[in-house]
């Protein structure tokens, strides 16, 4: 663990709380939605974060899909709309209520096209939220499709940090479906496939100021980095099409979090994108038993100077979270 001279800010850690489950169930009609998951309060969530060394949260809503019984509620369904809207009020509740001790990223409903930008601004704008989360695919529908281009150049307007985090995998579910090989391979995959889509779609080259936070220290990136600007390099079809840099230019740009990712793999990262690139994360409640204390330690045993462990451990977060308020 860190001295105790050292601030820790946790930046991927879900709620899933008994009031905000009351909330949503009073807006839209779900009232399942949370039946699968263990309900904590926000007060129950700090306790533990101190006892852990945590002194601060940067939460976002629980992670797409929502499920009524065992149905899916798509993102295209109202409700969706519905409880992304209950979900950011609760979420600045608690910011509110918490000064320093939470920060959030809103829920945006990027499937409801206008109605997607006005939420993002809401929540930046008026209820004062440190960023937005984003899922990788949206009904099997890639970030980079022409129809979201919009959201992200306003998103880029507003400075906007964006918390991407893996769901369901665009691939074959029975490969999938033993193992937790959803967990183990689908999620990195997705996060890959989505950021090198959206590089060589030119989103990230032509919006700069977008600043993505990437789950589990970037899925597959920092390993297959030269692989990446392999059809760059060799001039392949559309390689060239909308970037005038290699893919990898504009990942460099974007942050890891060390959720879920071991010491070996953090120095990768940091060798591909720099300390000052990498943020404390630990995937509570979906991570693994002892996540926050086991991912100190991974941080803790990389071979990196101690100003930039503690950059990582809450440096680059809290000089982050205050990025989308510099408009």
């Amino acid at each position: 663990m860190p001295d105790k001279k050292t601030k820790v800010v946790d930046c991927h850690y879900h709620v899933i709380s008994p009031n905000l489950a009351k909330k949503i169930g009073a807006a839209a009609p779900v009232p399942e939605l949370f039946k699968r998951e263990q309900l904590v309060t926000e007060e129950e969530q700090l306790e533990t974060a101190q006892k852990s060394g945590v002194d601060a949260l940067w939460f976002s809503f629980r992670t797409p899909p929502y499920y009524v019984g065992e149905k899916e509620i798509l993102p295209s369904s109202p409700h969706c709309l519905t409880i992304a809207r209950t979900a950011n009020d609760y979420l600045a509740s608690v910011c509110q209520r918490y000064p320093g001790r939470y920060m959030a990223f809103a829920d945006i409903p990027l499937a409801h096209g206008d109605a997607a930008i006005i939420e993002m601004r809401r929540a930046l704008n008026e209820l004062d939220l440190n960023g937005i989360c984003l899922q990788t695919n949206y009904e099997g529908k890639s970030l980079d499709a022409p129809e979201f281009r919009p959201f992200f150049e306003e998103a880029n307007r507003l400075k906007a940090v964006i918390h991407l985090h893996p769901i369901t995998p665009r691939a074959s579910e029975e490969a999938l479906r033993e193992y937790f090989m959803q967990v183990i391979l689908g999620f990195p995959y997705e996060t890959t496939l989505t950021m090198v889509r959206l590089a060589y779609a030119g989103v990230l080259e032509q919006c700069p100021d977008l600043a993505f936070i990437l789950s589990h220290a970037g899925g597959t990136i920092p390993y297959i980095w030269w692989r990446i600007n392999m059809p760059y390099i060799s001039n392949r079809p559309g390689s060239h099409e909308h970037i005038k840099a290699p893919a990898t230019a504009s990942l460099a740009r974007c942050y890891y979090d060390t959720a879920l990712s071991e010491a070996d793999s953090l120095m990768l990262a940091y060798k591909r994108v720099g300390g000052d690139h990498i943020l404390f994360g630990t995937d509570v409640p979906y991570g693994t038993k002892n996540a926050t204390e086991r991912t100190m330690k991974e941080v803790e045993a990389m071979d990196v100077p101690k100003t930039v462990k503690n950059n990582i451990m809450s440096g680059n977060a809290l000089a982050l979270s205050q990025r989308s308020r510099a408009k």
